[in-house]
């Protein structure tokens, strides 16, 4: 999906694109890690996205929560997207303390989504 996005959001958009995936080696429970920078401006940065400086940040499995440091590349006051079985009046019951803590410290925007439901809401 990410790699379509930065295709479209470069291709489609009068913004410049950079797109760089780091994939994990195991075939069952991997992880993909996507590095995207989009603006109006051409890009000269390098291809990581170092701790601190991601304004979003996207978790698509909720149970990555408990294995990764999801929010160790979030930047302050930056957004947090996480696709959750959770509503978002329930999930602050449901993070892990040190996610919880992490999202207030660095005064993140959480917004929660059930993917899953809306894929199967609307047929996918």
């Amino acid at each position: 999906a990410n790699k379509n996005s930065i295709k479209i959001i470069g291709e489609e958009t009068p913004n410049d694109a950079q797109g760089y995936f780091v994939y994990d080696s195991k075939k069952s429970g991997s992880i993909t890690t996507s590095h995207l920078r989009f603006g109006p401006q051409p890009i000269r940065a390098p291809y990581l996205i170092g701790d601190g400086q991601a304004q979003f940040v996207a978790c698509h499995q909720f149970n990555f929560l408990e294995r990764i440091d999801m929010l160790r590349y979030a930047s302050p006051d930056g957004v947090l997207l996480l696709n959750s079985p959770y509503a978002p009046d329930e999930i602050w019951g449901h993070l892990p303390t040190e996610v919880s803590k992490a999202i207030r410290q660095k005064g993140l925007h959480l917004w929660v989504i059930d993917a899953i439901a809306v894929a199967t809401a609307t047929g996918m």
